[in-house]
């Protein structure tokens, strides 16, 4: 039987008149245990601060959930509110170096959807043939949310989007309550801490319904005034 805790070993060296069954495991528990106890604790504390387990484990090992946020803040990977620690944050950042040397489309894609804002879509010009006027905007880029994916239901309000004059919001129905402005709040924040410097995100954009689409384009860039904006319209987005 190989000797794999610390009962073991001492249960395994001791002498007259410890050598028997019963005086073995007494000598393993009195002596050897408190190291065990001792190597199980450092084991534990190591693999808090690590991405995967020391020894094979289940997948959903219960990792202690300050660790893995810290893991995260580490590699500039935050935990958006109700994402869950095992199933989606840990791999986030498990998954840090694709994630900071791929794609910027799919990081913030990610992000969107950790956030509880999946079926995003991201456009640049590129994506357009002939670019979006005005064409010389190289560094303008679109988050697109197709119907179902966002809260909006209909274009009624104000371009201004979800502000607060008086005691009531005002913006696309949808987003004029408190739990819709808190839910764009998030998804501007995610695009302001993750496009890079020189993108500039044109607008958001919520498809209200199909056959033939209608959009609903919020600025997240104040421009005044833009001849090519509308706040809502069935041209977006131009057939790539």
């Amino acid at each position: 039987m190989p000797v794999e805790t610390f009962t073991q070993s001492t249960a395994a060296l001791a002498v007259a008149p410890w050598t028997g069954e019963n005086g073995s495991r007494f000598v393993g528990v009195v002596i050897g245990l408190l190291g065990d106890f001792l190597a199980e604790g450092a084991a534990t504390a190591w693999e808090a601060g690590q991405l995967y387990p020391r020894t094979p484990r289940p997948e959903d090992y219960r990792q202690p959930l300050d660790a893995i946020e810290r893991l995260g803040r580490d590699a500039l990977i935050l935990r958006y509110p109700g994402e869950s620690h095992y199933g989606s944050l840990r791999q986030r950042v498990r998954d840090k170096w694709i994630y900071w040397t791929g794609s910027i489309k799919d990081a913030l894609l990610a992000d969107f959807a950790a956030a509880g804002m999946p079926g995003a879509e991201i456009y640049v010009p590129n994506d357009f043939s002939p670019a979006p006027a005005p064409d010389t905007y190289w560094s303008r880029f679109w988050a697109v949310f197709p119907l179902g994916t966002h809260p909006v239901t209909a274009a009624a309000g104000f371009i201004v989007g979800t502000d607060v004059v008086g005691a009531k919001r005002i913006g696309p129905a949808g987003l004029n309550t408190d739990t819709g402005a808190l839910w764009y709040a998030q998804l501007k924040g995610v695009i302001k801490r993750l496009k890079p410097a020189q993108w500039v995100n044109w607008d958001i954009i919520f498809e209200i319904s199909t056959g033939p689409s209608v959009y609903v384009n919020l600025m997240n860039r104040k421009r005044s005034p833009d001849v090519h904006y509308e706040y809502t319209g069935t041209n977006f987005p131009v057939a790539p």
